[in-house]
């Protein structure tokens, strides 16, 4: 989604995730525009991702794909399967669960540094130092602090 780009970029995505999720649970005769709307535009931006990953695991020779600094799940899907639609829906249910993790890990995060006002302040001072340079993959993983926090609140979580 680039979001560490630009927060807006991922808004219009998640917006159309969510409108497709809050009528699933409904019989389909009953559900709203705003859900198959939403439905399409999610299967549409999926699809658009691994159309991505195809063009460019066929562009790598066998070197450059041992090489690689980033590693994509939508790229070793890709390498092993080649039924889009299968794709897709493997795509979708890596994100449903990973949506929600996220959101208990950070749920999570935020009420245990509520009440430790001195790890908030501690996490506080590890990211204005960088926070004038747009976000990056290598600057989130170098915010050690940060790193610890959200580990150990989502240990916290998975035990509770």
């Amino acid at each position: 989604m680039d979001a560490l780009l630009a927060a807006e970029l991922g808004k219009n995505f998640m917006h159309a995730f969510q409108a497709a999720l809050r009528d699933v649970v409904i019989l389909a005769s009953q559900r709203s525009e705003e859900h198959y709307k939403g439905c399409q535009e999610v299967h549409g931006y999926i699809d658009t991702r691994i159309d991505e990953a195809l063009s460019r695991i066929s562009q790598m020779d066998d070197e450059c794909v041992d090489d690689r600094k980033q590693v994509r799940i939508i790229d070793e899907l890709v390498k092993s399967l080649e039924n889009k639609l299968t794709l897709r829906y493997l795509i979708l249910s890596i994100f449903k669960p990973a949506h929600d993790n996220v959101a208990v890990a950070l749920s999570n995060a935020f009420f245990h540094l509520a009440r430790n006002p001195d790890c908030w302040k501690k996490l506080r001072a590890e990211i204005p130092s960088k926070s004038s340079q747009p976000f990056t993959y290598e600057q989130l993983r170098s915010f050690t602090y940060l790193n610890w926090v959200l580990r150990e609140s989502q240990c916290n979580a998975q035990h509770t």
